[in-house]
């Protein structure tokens, strides 16, 4: 079964209720966004399903000791860390300054 949340966080959670209620689905995959992903994973905790996500990022995610709750990704501190090791890493390995350094990122949960 495909649920939309549309990016949109009250949306992901009735979604996940009633794939747990009414499908009687027993594990939920998936979620971009991780507000959306908060909302979903904590209904499926509440109804002790396991929901895997290998996209949302957020270390809040991993941090509230679910036990149901599982991630095939990094989260945004070891992106971040290696955002910032990548070009130093470079610049010794290549021998070249880097004179300028742009960072883009979503702006969300």
């Amino acid at each position: 079964m495909l649920e939309d949340g549309q990016g949109a966080p009250r949306l992901g959670r009735l979604q996940a209720q009633r794939l747990i209620d009414a499908e009687n689905v027993v594990a939920l995959i998936g979620r971009y966004h991780s507000a959306v992903t908060g909302e979903a994973s904590a209904v499926a905790e509440d109804g002790g399903a396991p929901f895997l996500t290998s996209l949302s990022t957020a270390p809040s995610l991993t941090q509230r000791g679910f036990k149901w709750f599982f991630s095939t990704t990094p989260d945004e501190e070891t992106f971040v860390t290696s955002f910032f090791l990548f070009p130093r890493d470079m610049q010794e390995k290549a021998g070249n300054t880097i004179d300028k350094l742009a960072i883009v990122c979503e702006n969300s949960n």
